[in-house]
């Protein structure tokens, strides 16, 4: 789990006195999460999760965060509604942080996604993609290329394996180079790993952690999607791929450019998490307890995404 500011209980019902939710009841870590730090509480009126930004990127773009997710959640998108404070306000300050106390909805995150639950996550993207497109308040992804180029540019002199670099380098020319065609744009969720995802059984009860969410081509949050999901063992497993895509097809089908783009948003995608996952683990940042998740799966599929023909792999999953 990530916690890189830990909070006692007085320090938390401090906080909570300028919301009408109630005095503490508990407080816990929750052992999730990689960039902020989260605590579930529990109050005498309610259960909420109290999230303390830690990256000054996310601070700034927290006030669109709360909007998107008020937006959201009046259109029925399962997803954490902010709690307005006493006078008026979403965030508040916690030690130094940015602090956001939300809804805390029921579930559990999948472990091993179920054909179903693939299903139903795909369907659940599409539906913020359509709402999305009308959302007044589009933020730019904050992990957009030239975020990514910065990270390369800061790991390239110091990362110690050439190969890694050089496949790195080729994949981040790639990704510079989109096809020159119209690919439908909108709010996206950018980061809809299972861990941002909450199951009761087979039901979806929720979508969390919207705080990368941007406006992006969609072909591209589909495929941060399809590389989350898709993947079991280090392979491309083609039950949970037929199901993520035929749940997200089913209320938003693809357009022949976003199918024609499909390799390099795919490639584009693993690049990202390849990128900030080697960024955590070689210049790791200080914290109580911090969770690191592992590079290695994202340049696996960076090599399997070069080696292989995208128009073959889909005929192998949809035949």
């Amino acid at each position: 789990m990530s916690v890189y500011t830990s909070l006692t209980p007085e320090e938390t019902n401090y906080f909570l006195r300028d919301f009408d939710v109630g005095h503490l009841i508990r407080l816990e870590e929750i052992q999730d999460g990689v960039v902020n730090s989260n605590f579930r509480v529990d109050t005498s009126q309610g259960q909420f999760v109290l999230t303390l930004t830690e990256d000054p990127d996310q601070g700034q773009g927290l006030s669109d965060t709360c909007a998107l997710l008020d937006y959201l959640a009046h259109k029925g998108v399962p997803c954490p509604r902010p709690i307005v404070n006493r006078v008026g306000q979403m965030i508040g300050q916690l030690k130094g942080h940015p602090a956001l106390l939300a809804t805390r909805l029921p579930g559990v995150s999948p472990v091993v996604p179920t054909p179903k639950q693939c299903r139903l996550v795909g369907e659940m993207l599409a539906k913020i993609h359509l709402f999305g497109k009308d959302f007044p308040k589009p933020r730019p992804n904050p992990m957009g290329p030239t975020t990514l180029q910065h990270l390369l540019q800061q790991l390239t002199p110091v990362y110690t394996d050439a190969l890694i670099v050089d496949l790195l380098h080729k994949e981040m020319t790639h990704l510079l180079q989109p096809p020159q065609i119209d690919l439908p744009q909108g709010m996206c969720h950018t980061d809809l790993f299972p861990d941002n995802t909450l199951f009761q059984g087979e039901y979806l009860t929720g979508v969390i952690d919207f705080h990368y969410a941007s406006f992006d081509r969609f072909v591209h949050d589909f495929a941060i999607l399809l590389n989350a999901w898709g993947f079991q063992a280090g392979q491309p497993d083609p039950i949970r791929w037929r199901t993520l895509w035929q749940g997200y097809v089913h209320y938003r089908p693809l357009t022949k450019n976003e199918m024609f783009s499909m390799s390099w948003a795919l490639r584009g995608a693993a690049l990202r998490f390849a990128l900030t996952r080697l960024t955590a683990q070689v210049f790791p940042r200080p914290g109580q307890t911090v969770t690191r998740k592992p590079p290695q799966e994202y340049l696996d599929r960076l090599v399997f995404y070069q080696n292989h023909d995208w128009q073959e792999v889909l005929g192998l999953f949809f035949d």
